[in-house]
Formats: C-alpha cells, sequence, structure tokens
C-alpha cells in the first residue's frame, strides 16, 4: 500500500507544471506568471530579455522620400 501512494504522488509531481517549465523566466523565454524573470531580465512583451534591450532600433521605415523629384514643367 506504501509503495502505491509512493507511485501516485510520484506521478502527480512529475505532471506538476512548475518542473516542466523549467526554461521560464530565462532570456528569450516566456515570463513568469507575474511577469518577473530570473536574475536582472525584464519581462517585455510576455519575454525575458535584458534591460535595455527592447528590440527597438529606433528605425521607422521611413526614407523621407515623397516622390516629387522637383522638376517643374513649364
Amino acid at each position: 500500500m506504501k509503495k502505491l501512494c509512493f507511485m501516485i504522488l510520484l506521478f502527480l509531481f512529475a505532471g506538476c507544471g512548475n518542473f516542466k517549465d523549467i526554461e521560464t523566466g530565462k532570456e528569450g523565454e516566456e515570463c513568469f506568471g507575474n511577469e518577473t524573470c530570473r536574475g536582472d531580465l525584464v519581462c517585455l512583451d510576455g519575454i525575458c530579455v535584458r534591460p535595455g534591450d527592447t528590440g527597438d532600433t529606433g528605425d521607422t521605415g521611413d526614407t523621407g522620400d515623397t516622390g516629387d523629384t522637383g522638376n517643374i514643367e513649364i
């Protein structure tokens, strides 16, 4: 009977999400449920990143070209 109880408990713990999600909170992985990460990482849009690494390069893709060449026909 003791062996059966032990096996049931072992089976229950093996299915626990905390044991399966060992990557959670690491750089490039999902944040914890409370939007935190391991160490000095920060949670940005649900992904753990290094502070200051927002992924925003500031490039808007706008070249400023309006298509007008400045040539005027008279």
